[in-house]
């Protein structure tokens, strides 16, 4: 599920991947790092960033859990590599249960993880964000004055379109100017209207 640019500058793109999980499995940023695109790849699991080392290393690959809130945080999870790792306390619950010897992590915003890296103030042309329960926090974390990404997708639980259309992520989206655009499995998809017109289109 990527989106292409123009013909003239589709292979110059810029991309930030929070969750990212896997350099190649299941990801939706992959198919643009192979056509030249380049971006952060964020992830809370040190295995997973070591991956994302070995097998995209001229991206810019953080190991940092995200959210609009620095206190530390617990990591639900049932292993060091596994779909499902979260810090949002009503998601880890639900799935994992009380972690015992969890992993206690130091959230950052968004906008702080993008500052300290070489793509400070970098005009984001697509942001990728799957992280299991948290997502809306890590919309918040980030400062849209500075940083408006051109298209968004989103791990939204919601069993229908109409459903999704009632979330807080889709409200605040909505009022940050966003266009609802497509739905793949969990994940919807937001564009500003203003670059979806401007020979940005799905394949």
């Amino acid at each position: 599920m990527i989106f292409r640019k123009r013909k003239s500058d589709r292979n110059h793109g810029f991309f930030v991947d929070v969750g990212a999980y896997h350099p190649t499995k299941w990801s939706n940023t992959y198919y643009l790092y192979k056509r030249g695109w380049r971006g952060i790849n964020i992830d809370m699991e040190p295995l997973k960033i070591q991956a994302f080392n070995i097998r995209r290393p001229k991206d810019t690959n953080i190991c940092q859990a995200i959210s609009d809130n620095d206190e530390p945080v617990k990591i639900f999870s049932h292993g060091p590599y596994t779909v499902g790792a979260t810090i949002d306390v009503q998601t880890g619950l639900e799935r994992h249960g009380d972690v015992e010897n969890a992993q206690i992590v130091h959230p950052r915003s968004l906008t702080q993880v993008i500052d300290d890296t070489d793509y400070e103030d970098r005009e984001i042309d697509y942001l990728n964000i799957d992280v299991e329960g948290h997502d809306l926090n890590v919309l918040k974390s980030l400062d849209f004055e500075r940083y408006k990404p051109k298209i968004i997708s989103v791990e939204i639980y919601a069993k229908d379109i109409e459903e999704v259309l009632e979330t807080e992520i889709h409200q605040f989206l909505k009022l940050k100017g966003y266009k609802y655009l497509n739905r793949v499995s969990f994940t919807s998809i937001y564009g500003l209207p203003e670059f979806i017109g401007d020979g940005m289109v799905f394949s």
